[in-house]
């Protein structure tokens, strides 16, 4: 995992950047929130999973809820009428495969989709409380499970946690991170 500074004094977030990286720390430094914002969206770094853990601020990364975010937080509906759990089983569907898909906009109330046993089934599947190689994680309270990206790569929902590329970041990658929070400027910034 890298870490990200964003920092708007270039001497400082330089100093920082140098100071990590002599201890270690892949680093990237940006001045600004805009950019961090989009930089973010495409690339993984332990500040999300340290925001989480320390803050009570969502960080809008849908993987690391648990339940996941597939089902709750909206429906996807797709061009021929169909829908889905999730985007990405809108887009395993166009392989062939219709596990996650819900029903049909012409023939399905929203009371029975929200409803349907492939929707508990998949929400029940991505709750890390009750999987037995995440109950006793210390990390679990932190983590989340996609039961779209465990079918697609492992053919069951349930999936085995721990092949699961995030909660691999989590239990095996945070703990070299923990405790990198730096105070500046009289606030605490996590990095």
């Amino acid at each position: 995992m890298r870490l990200l500074i964003v920092e708007d004094n270039e001497e400082l977030a330089e100093l920082l950047a140098k100071g990590l990286r002599t201890a270690g720390y892949e680093t990237d430094v940006l001045s600004t929130v805009e950019d961090a914002r989009a930089v973010l969206s495409t690339t993984f770094y332990a500040a999300l999973i340290l925001t989480r853990m320390l803050s009570d601020r969502p960080i809008g990364y849908v993987d690391l809820r648990s339940p996941a975010g597939a089902g709750l937080g909206a429906l996807v509906y797709n061009y021929d009428g169909s829908v889905f759990a999730s985007d990405e089983g809108r887009m395993l569907a166009e392989t062939g495969d219709n596990a996650f898909r819900l029903g049909h906009v012409d023939h399905d109330s929203y009371k029975s989709l929200v409803l349907s046993d492939k929707l508990i089934d998949a929400i029940s599947s991505s709750l890390t409380q009750c999987a037995p190689e995440c109950s006793t994680c210390v990390y679990e309270s932190h983590c989340g499970a996609d039961p779209v990206y465990h079918h697609a790569t492992q053919g069951d929902a349930l999936g085995i946690k721990l092949d699961d590329a995030i909660a691999f970041r989590v239990t095996h990658g945070i703990g070299k991170y923990q405790g990198t929070v730096i105070e500046l400027r009289g606030r605490f910034q996590l990095f």
